[in-house]
């Protein structure tokens, strides 16, 4: 029979089930703000001018309004930087980049066995910081932050499945020709090209065209 101490546990199970519902619906809330972000790249590119960058901050600015997340789960808060950083990539504003994406490392160096748990997130947080500090030229962060990619790939190659190794793969090396050209050093990108072409041909059937492309065109 239900006793007042069944009752009780019964309330707290039902509280943590809607919890856990709840932190589900943002995750997905926040994955479909990024893939929307991400169609709006896709279609168009970054902003062009004013006028188009007020219309979209003004357009997407409310969903990260009133937002606590120091309530958040931790993949809650994963995606939630995730369509962050898509919303200021779009912008074309990389000084927020850099911050939003250094907070998602961060957040998994604090966590390191989350990362085991959810490679590829990790290796597309070091990658986005990559990316900010590359458009910035933030050589110092940019050094340090492909290190860690490169120490990270070394540790776990044996362990990581394919689609985490074809990823380490494209970052990997497009951060070792970025590097190259942030310090000018241009016959050093050069020499990396034998590596690269043999990756290419290693993965080849599992490359996105679009990626070999970015390879080839710098």
């Amino acid at each position: 029979h239900i006793t007042r101490s069944t009752n009780k546990r019964m309330t707290g199970l039902m509280e943590e089930s809607s919890e856990r519902s709840r932190g589900h619906g943002k995750i997905v809330e926040w994955s479909n703000l990024k893939l929307r972000l991400q169609r709006w790249f896709i279609n168009h590119g970054h902003v062009k001018n004013k006028n188009t960058r007020d219309k979209i901050a003004h357009e997407y600015s409310y969903c990260f309004s009133d937002v606590a997340i120091e309530q958040m789960t931790f993949f809650e808060k994963v995606h939630f930087y995730q369509a962050r950083y898509w919303l200021h990539y779009l912008l074309l504003d990389m000084l927020a980049c850099r911050a939003i994406a250094n907070e998602w490392v961060v957040l998994y160096r604090e966590s390191p066995k989350v990362i085991d748990e959810d490679v590829d997130s990790y290796l597309h947080a070091l990658h986005s910081l990559l990316i900010a500090t590359y458009y910035l030229s933030d050589l110092p962060t940019f050094s340090t932050t492909r290190d860690q990619l490169e120490r990270f790939v070394a540790k776990n190659k044996k362990s990581i499945n394919e689609n985490s190794r074809i990823l380490a793969f494209l970052y990997t090396h497009l951060a070792q020709i970025n590097e190259c050209f942030i310090a000018g050093d241009l016959k050093e990108a050069l020499q990396r090209l034998p590596e690269i072409e043999k990756g290419i041909q290693i993965f080849e059937k599992r490359l996105d065209p679009h990626k070999v492309h970015l390879f080839y065109y710098k």
